[in-house]
């Protein structure tokens, strides 16, 4: 199962946001929120840590490494808008994006990271045709199926009905247990914050 990768983060930041000397230190394995209310800069530094971006000053170390010294697929990012995927993927194509095109058995680590997650059941489904709660299986699926060592959410409760956002509570409740890859979630909802309970930073105008 998922291994997770130190993640250490020195004196970041943007001009265009409110990430001005942000740094933390998060050991593999573990957990950390992210809370600001929007226009923070909370996704900004989700897509610095991804590498889509690169800050204006400061450095970021995965696994001990720059990221640029990385091995691919080690990060896995969700984005907010899980309906940005405009095309009728079914669920199995979605998991199958964090496949290496070199695998030569894509199958088994789609079924397998379905497995794992809980979501073998939603087989066959369009993805646009899921609940919010089961999307974010099926993303978390994909992270799973490329083994990334760390996963970045964006916003994972946002726009969720109750029934939604606990299934995503307890979808990374477990998996912080079950598979241990780092977790880093940014989100403006403080009472999904209150039920994870993980160690917090809080950035923007309420730090």
């Amino acid at each position: 199962l998922v291994r997770g990768a130190a993640v250490d983060v020195e004196h970041l930041s943007c001009h265009y946001s409110s990430l001005h000397d942000i740094s933390f230190s998060l050991p593999a394995g573990g957990n950390l929120l992210i809370i600001g209310e929007n226009g923070t800069g909370k996704t900004t530094l989700l897509r610095f840590l991804s590498g889509n971006l690169l800050p204006d000053g400061g450095r970021i170390l995965i696994g001990g490494k720059t990221l640029d010294r990385l091995a691919p697929r080690t990060v896995c990012y969700v984005p907010q808008q899980q309906d940005s995927i405009m095309f009728p993927l079914s669920v199995e194509e979605v998991v199958g994006l964090g496949v290496s095109p070199a695998e030569r058995h894509p199958g088994m680590l789609i079924d397998k990271a379905m497995r794992r997650m809980g979501c073998s059941g939603l087989a066959g489904r369009s993805f646009s045709t899921l609940s919010g709660g089961e999307k974010q299986k099926v993303s978390i699926a994909r992270c799973l199926a490329q083994n990334a060592q760390v996963l970045l959410l964006d916003e994972p409760t946002s726009a969720l009905d109750e029934t939604s956002r606990k299934t995503v509570t307890e979808i990374l409740k477990s998996l912080s247990v079950k598979e241990i890859p780092t977790i880093i979630t940014v989100t403006h909802d403080r009472e999904f914050a209150r039920e994870l309970g993980w160690k917090s930073l809080v950035i923007g105008a309420a730090a």
